[in-house]
């Protein structure tokens, strides 16, 4: 999970750097809201283990102190030298789909039939479109 933070942090950071607002909110509400079930799926084993309600949150937040370390320096990356900007979106957006192939398909695979990773996947989009769509973006 730790190393799974870096290619978000890059994300939000780029979002940022490109000087529209809501064009790194975007990212970075996608990905706060996407942390809880990350931070819960973290707690809740180490919980189960008899870790303290204290540790379990530590482990959680620990887990994603990579985000604002590398949102930071991609930010200012694409903020001081803008003919980057392109790339480094295709790269966020690339690190972004790498992990959604490499790693939440094929454990959704692994938990449920092809039809219901579909349908999962659909449902994602549809209210990542509507929110898209709230923000006027």
């Amino acid at each position: 999970m730790f190393i799974h933070s870096i290619p978000e942090g890059i994300a939000i950071g780029v979002g940022y750097g490109t000087g529209e607002f809501k064009f790194g909110l975007l990212p970075a509400i996608a990905i706060a809201v996407h942390n809880i079930p990350e931070g819960i799926a973290i707690s809740l084993p180490l919980r189960a283990k008899g870790v303290s309600t204290f540790k379990c949150a530590l482990y959680s937040v620990f887990s994603s102190v990579p985000q604002p370390v590398a949102a930071v320096p991609a930010f200012l990356l694409v903020w001081f030298f803008q003919p980057l900007l392109a790339f480094s979106l295709g790269l966020a957006g690339g690190a972004m789909i790498f992990l959604v192939i490499a790693e939440l398909i094929p454990e959704s695979l692994m938990l449920c039939s092809r039809n219901d990773c579909a349908w999962g996947i659909m449902a994602g989009l549809v209210i990542m479109l509507v929110f898209t769509s709230g923000l006027g973006i």
